[in-house]
């Protein structure tokens, strides 16, 4: 519990804090997670594993529980799968192809332990230490919130998935999400946990 207080405590601060990036910091947000989005993709080419269509199958699985809306814009998508998450907590769904998901990350050569410390949002968060060199203030672009999530969550790994989908979307726009690399992060901080990979669900 007393872990739980103090990460949304750090959270909270997010909301406390003012800042607008300028044109430099929205430079450096799109290189970074530009950087990152190869990243991401090079882990799934590199094993000759379909990204596409592994990110589809995480999409599908919310329209088809009837979780969200069909047919929404991308950026509005991923909140809504973010909404999903954070009102159903240990009440999701059964995924029908976990098994799919579990051969995936096999192929992907990811350890259950390596998934229970989050070690497959790497791609992000080691750019997104990079990116704060620069931007050092900045506590509101879409790089900077899932990417220190992705680092506190390797420090500290039992937190709630409720928790942490809350926080995102609290402090996210559909706009963050029009971000093929950050709707890539989000697919790999959910889906495997959603499939019963590890931790509680």
């Amino acid at each position: 519990m007393k872990i739980i207080i103090s990460i949304i405590s750090i959270f909270t601060l997010l909301s406390s804090i003012s800042f607008s990036q300028n044109q430099e910091c929205l430079d450096k947000e799109k290189f970074y997670l530009n950087k990152a989005g190869q990243c991401f993709n090079n882990i799934f080419e590199s094993k000759g594993v379909d990204k596409v269509k592994f990110k589809k199958s995480f999409e599908q699985y919310f329209i088809d529980s009837k979780l969200v809306e069909e047919n929404l814009e991308k950026g509005e998508l991923y909140l809504q799968i973010l909404k999903a998450l954070e009102e159903n907590p240990n009440s999701m769904p059964l995924v029908k192809e976990a098994n799919y998901v579990a051969i995936t990350a096999g192929k992907l050569n990811i350890t259950i332990p390596e998934l229970e410390q989050y070690k497959h949002l790497d791609c992000i968060k080691e750019e997104y230490f990079k990116y704060k060199i620069y931007c050092p203030n900045d506590t509101i672009s879409g790089l900077y919130l899932i990417g220190d999530i992705s680092a506190t969550l390797q420090e500290i790994p039992n937190i709630h998935y409720q928790l942490v989908s809350s926080t995102i979307r609290m402090f996210s726009t559909a706009k963050s999400f029009e971000s093929e690399c950050l709707q890539d992060a989000v697919v790999m901080l959910f889906w495997f946990q959603t499939a019963g990979l590890y931790g509680d669900w």
